[in-house]
This record gives C-alpha cells, structure tokens and sequence, in this order.
C-alpha cells in the first residue's frame, strides 16, 4: 500500500503506512529509510535525518542512509557535513551516483568547481541526466 500511495501523491498517506509497520514488526532499516526519504520529500529534513540516524545506529555501514544524510545536510545547507556524508558513502559503496551529483553540488557550493565538475562527470556516466547537465 505503500507504494501504492506514493505512486498516486498521497505522501501522508504513504507515510502513515510506514508508521503502521514501524509500529507492527519494529524499526527495521528498510522502514527507517523509507521513511526518511518521505520526510525528505516532504522537504522535512531534521525528521529525515533521524530517520537516517537511526538506521545508522542499527547498522553503522549503511550507505543508503549514509547517502540520504548527505543529501539532507545538503538542502538544510550544512555543506560540510554533508561533504563528510557524502564520502563516506561513496567510501562504502562507490556506484551510487547520486551521491557524486550531490557531492557535486557541494563541490560547487564551496567554490570547489574542478571537484564538482570530477563529480558531475562520473555521475553523468552513470546515467543521471541532471549531471550531464552541469556538465555543459
């Protein structure tokens, strides 16, 4: 159902579900990051990254949540640790490429553009368009 109520807008909705399983089988790092990135979208970031913490808790390797941390950090503006997220991410798996767009980003952000571009451009050849993008 969960999936089902995203796919049709209903992110409260969604997230409820979520509550509801949290709530019957316990604070599982699937559900944990599910429901962070819902807050994420929901663009409510501190709730995200406890999300995000407590997957970290149960399983400190974790580079989804590790990934989704940085990203947070980096729409709350606290580009330092989401620098510090971000590598860590691509440290525990380097194939995920929406964690160089968003080391991208912060690259660019602190004025860092030779680092940003580097990022970008293995993003890019990975296939996220939004990188190829700033490439150009």
């Amino acid at each position: 159902m969960y999936n089902l109520e995203l796919e049709q807008g209903n992110d409260e909705k969604a997230l409820n579900w979520l509550k509801a399983g949290v709530q019957a089988i316990g604070e599982t790092e699937g559900l944990l990051i599910a429901m962070g990135v819902s807050y994420f979208v929901k663009e409510g970031y501190s709730q995200a990254n406890e999300c995000f913490d407590k997957v970290l808790k149960l399983n400190r390797l974790n580079a989804e949540a590790t990934l989704y941390r940085g990203c947070t950090f980096y729409e709350m503006g606290n580009f330092t640790m989401a620098r510090v997220n971000l590598n860590k991410a691509i440290g525990l798996r380097s194939q995920q490429p929406h964690a160089y767009l968003y080391r991208g980003f912060v690259n660019e952000e602190l004025g860092d553009k030779k680092k940003a571009m580097d990022d970008f451009s293995i993003a890019c050849n990975n296939g996220l368009e939004e990188a190829c993008d700033k490439l150009e």
